[in-house]
C-alpha cells in the first residue's frame, strides 16, 4: 500500500485522479459512473471503446453501461491491431469519447503507465478518444525505472527477439506548454486521464 500512497501523491501536481476500488464491481460502477458524469467533447452521442483484457472483462462495462444506452465497443483483436486499425475498429475508436484500457505496470516514483502494444492491446483506444481510462491491479504498482528494467529482463521471452515494437510510457493526460508557456491539456492525446487500482 506504501507504493499506492506515493503514486496517488505523484499524481495529484500532474492532474491525474487515482481511484483506488475493492474489487471488480466496485470498479465496474465507479467507471460507470464517470462514463454517465462526462460529456464528450463533440456532439451529444455517448459511446466507449475498450481493450479485450481480462482486467476489462471482469468490468462487464457493457451490461453495467446497457441501461444507459451507453455502448462499449471491445474490437476483435488481429495480427495489425497493434500497429494500425482499420474499418469498423477506427470508426469505433474515433467516434468514442472514452478510451478504457488496462497497463502492464505503474510506475509509482512519477504516476507513469507501462503499456505494451499487442494484438490485443490497440495503442488508439489510449490516444485518440478524449478521456483515457486505465485500470490496474495493485500488484501492478512498482517503484521505478530500475524495477521496471529488472522485471523485462527477468520475463520468460525477454531478449532482442522478444522485444514488443512499442512501449509507451504515459504520465498524466496529454499537454503542452509550448504557447507562451500556458500549460494546454489534450494537445497531443487524451485530456484527461483516469486511473482505477483494483484492491483485493
Amino acid at each position: 500500500m506504501l507504493l499506492l500512497e506515493k503514486l496517488i501523491q505523484q499524481a495529484a501536481p500532474l492532474n491525474l485522479p487515482v481511484i483506488p476500488v475493492s474489487g471488480a464491481a466496485a470498479a465496474a460502477a465507479a467507471v460507470s459512473r464517470l462514463v454517465r458524469e462526462k460529456n464528450p467533447e463533440w456532439g451529444d452521442t455517448k459511446s466507449v471503446v475498450a481493450w479485450q483484457h481480462p482486467l476489462i472483462e471482469e468490468l462487464n462495462l457493457p451490461d453495467e453501461l446497457a441501461e444507459h444506452h451507453i455502448p462499449v465497443h471491445m474490437p476483435e483483436a488481429t495480427p495489425q491491431t497493434a500497429v494500425s486499425i482499420s474499418g469498423q475498429m477506427r470508426t469505433q475508436v474515433v467516434e468514442s469519447f472514452i478510451g478504457i484500457t488496462a497497463a502492464d505496470y505503474c510506475l509509482a516514483e512519477t504516476a507513469t503507465l507501462v503499456i505494451r502494444s499487442g494484438p490485443d492491446q490497440a495503442r488508439a483506444i489510449s490516444l485518440v478518444p478524449s478521456i483515457h481510462v486505465a485500470v490496474i491491479a495493485l500488484d501492478q504498482i512498482i517503484a521505478d525505472l530500475t524495477e521496471l528494467y529488472a522485471l523485462l529482463k527477468q520475463e520468460p521471452n525477454s531478449g532482442p527477439n522478444h522485444l514488443t515494437n512499442c512501449m509507451t510510457f504515459i504520465t498524466g493526460p496529454s499537454k503542452t506548454a509550448d504557447i507562451e508557456l500556458n500549460m494546454v491539456h489534450g494537445a497531443h492525446g487524451p485530456r484527461e486521464l483516469h486511473l482505477f487500482v483494483l484492491i483485493p
